[in-house]
């Protein structure tokens, strides 16, 4: 059971004035963007009746951003779309395959400088061990708002590719930024939300939690830098965007994951207005439900198709 406090829990109200007037500046510049990718066969990977393309999209720096497009021979009405956690990569393909079995192609790309191929266009400045923190002080050219608008211009490409509409999955890192696109470009069918980073970030850095607690050291260097550092991560904390999401949600959260706290993410949950399921996972940390969770995500996809 979700500890009592936690339920009614939406954190402190840190939504800036023009919280909606500099996303909706965003998303019609993302929206009117003409993509500009290329997908290219991979014939080493030898899957029963599905294929393997590298995907090559053009972000609006003119960064390449690396993926894989996984799809069955005889392409599915939907596409899901996901990525990693912090410093992780893509992977191989074969990751993915189960989703293709459960009825929708994956497109997946490596986030900006972590573990994978995708690298970056813009010029940073920063701490270079702590991507996340790159570029903090410019919100418009920070690294946040990059891979923000990487993910939003990245949900446009299954209806370029044909598909009827598309899902966003993801774990931690991954779990965060699908659920900031599904808010933002309100187009998703579905949000599924595994053990979600991005959420009461105010809080993460007080609490020092997962990736955030690269923003503690900036914040120590005054008073000043601290309001800048959590004025312009208000942007980009979920529970501020929660009240766009449209679609549907599959959540879950661990009662003892120190990285990404259970309780830091209701205080998106609680302000979602979208029909939402939240799974509790009490005695797990930041690996959630792990492969069970990953049955119950594959239940919840087929009943919404």
């Amino acid at each position: 059971m979700i500890p009592k406090e936690w339920e009614t829990y939406n954190g402190k109200n840190t939504r800036p004035a023009d919280f909606d007037e500099f996303w909706d500046e965003t998303i019609t510049n993302i929206k009117n963007t003409k993509l500009s990718y290329q997908l290219i066969l991979q014939t080493k990977y030898d899957y029963y009746e599905k294929e393997v393309y590298r995907v090559e999209l053009m972000a609006l720096d003119k960064t390449i951003l690396i993926g894989w497009y996984i799809c069955t021979k005889k392409k599915q009405e939907y596409c899901l779309i996901t990525t990693h956690g912090y410093r992780s990569s893509k992977k191989s393909p074969h990751t993915y395959l189960y989703w293709l079995d459960s009825g929708v192609d994956v497109l997946v790309f490596d986030i900006r400088l972590q573990g994978g191929e995708t690298g970056c266009n813009t010029p940073l400045t920063g701490p270079m061990n702590e991507v996340i923190a790159l570029n903090f002080d410019d919100i418009k050219k920070s690294y946040l708002y990059m891979i923000y608008q990487d993910m939003c211009l990245i949900s446009r490409l299954p209806s370029e590719l044909g598909y009827k509409g598309y899902i966003l999955e993801g774990t931690s890192q991954a779990g965060g930024l699908a659920i900031a696109t599904g808010c933002l470009m309100q187009e998703t069918k579905l949000v599924m939300a595994n053990v979600p980073s991005n959420s009461d970030l105010d809080e993460r850095i007080n609490g020092k939690r997962g990736s955030f607690s690269a923003f503690q050291k900036i914040c120590n260097h005054s008073d000043e830098m601290q309001k800048k550092v959590l004025t312009n991560l208000s942007y980009f904390d979920t529970k501020n965007m929660a009240n766009r999401l449209r679609s549907p949600i599959f959540a879950s959260i661990g009662g003892l994951d120190d990285v990404c706290p259970g309780k830091a993410f209701m205080a998106t949950y609680n302000r979602i207005t979208a029909q939402k399921k939240l799974k509790y996972y009490p005695f797990s940390g930041h690996e959630g439900g792990a492969d069970m969770h990953q049955e119950l995500e594959i239940a919840f996809l087929k009943r919404n198709l």
